[in-house]
């Protein structure tokens, strides 16, 4: 499929995102349809000033070698010198950009490494935007944002991926926040990969259960 290079002037200057964007193959003849979208934070690995690059990994690179996608992708550049959590009043930004440029109907928020980081923090800051969530191998979240990211994430339905031999965010270390919003009564669900580490992102983005899960999620 064809990702789009876009970037979207931000109100505040010397901000603006690059992003990638693919659209549905009858997103434009099929003009009564609403398409559900995947907002997807890329990781470290991919910290690049070439948006190109981003197909490299994760999402886009699945999406880009796929001959039709059932989901609008859009796929922002972090800007060096940020991280996902830095970001929070730019990524709300383009979400209502978003939404009023293309029909959408339900938003996913996903990402890898510090893209997943940004995915827990991003998402307690504006719940109200993501029909559901899906972190993978998260960067550790520091110890006093935890309680806040739980409350804010109880009524957020949430699909952990990680691996049990991840070495840089050990397996134990990225189940806290998960277990405790389940202890809490939330809607948690947790796939874990016995036998990778922190490589499995492309394993976690080609998994068919991933995109059942997430279209079966609607904001009422």
């Amino acid at each position: 499929m064809e990702l789009s290079r876009k970037l979207h002037k931000m109100k505040q200057p010397n901000l603006d995102i690059k992003y990638l964007i693919s659209l549905p193959k009858k997103y434009h003849s099929n003009t009564k349809w609403l398409w559900p979208m995947i907002l997807y934070l890329h990781g470290t690995m991919t910290k690049t000033n070439d948006i190109d690059k981003l197909k490299s990994n994760g999402l886009p690179k699945v999406v880009s070698e796929m001959e039709d996608f059932p989901f609008i992708t859009v796929s922002p550049l972090c800007p060096f010198g940020k991280i996902w959590s830095d970001l929070f009043d730019e990524i709300k930004e383009i979400i209502l950009f978003l939404r009023k440029e293309y029909r959408i109907s339900d938003i996913y928020l996903t990402g890898y490494d510090m893209g997943g980081h940004g995915v827990w923090t991003l998402a307690s800051f504006y719940p109200e935007h993501f029909s559901a969530i899906a972190p993978v191998c998260s960067d550790p979240i520091q110890k006093e944002k935890i309680d806040s990211i739980v409350s804010s994430l109880i009524n957020v339905s949430i699909l952990v991926y990680h691996g049990r031999r991840d070495r840089i965010v050990p397996f134990q270390e990225a189940m806290e926040i998960p277990e405790k919003i389940r202890e809490e009564g939330g809607d948690v669900n947790i796939k874990l990969f016995d036998n990778m580490g922190h490589n499995c992102c492309i394993r976690t983005y080609t998994d068919p259960e991933l995109y059942e899960w997430l279209i079966s999620h609607h904001k009422r």
